[in-house]
């Protein structure tokens, strides 16, 4: 599971993008990536489309081989 969600404060925007890799009768595999863009962003549209950049951008590290080799992990 891949997503990126964001929170605005009074001089930047933060944004957080997780990755959940669920491993059948093996546990969970987690991490975050942080970003910061030092401004404040109000605008709802422009937050969306750069959360949704965001999460395309670590999903693409993701190809088919990886996918495999993840998998069977």
């Amino acid at each position: 599971m891949f997503g990126t969600d964001s929170q605005v404060h009074a001089t930047h925007t933060k944004f957080i993008t997780g990755i959940v890799i669920q491993q059948e009768r093996k546990g969970v595999w987690a991490c975050f990536r942080k970003v910061i863009v030092p401004r404040k962003m109000k605008n709802l549209h422009e937050r969306i489309s750069f959360e949704t950049t965001l999460t395309e951008e670590v999903v693409s590290m993701f190809n088919k081989e990886e996918n495999d080799r993840l998998f069977h992990i």
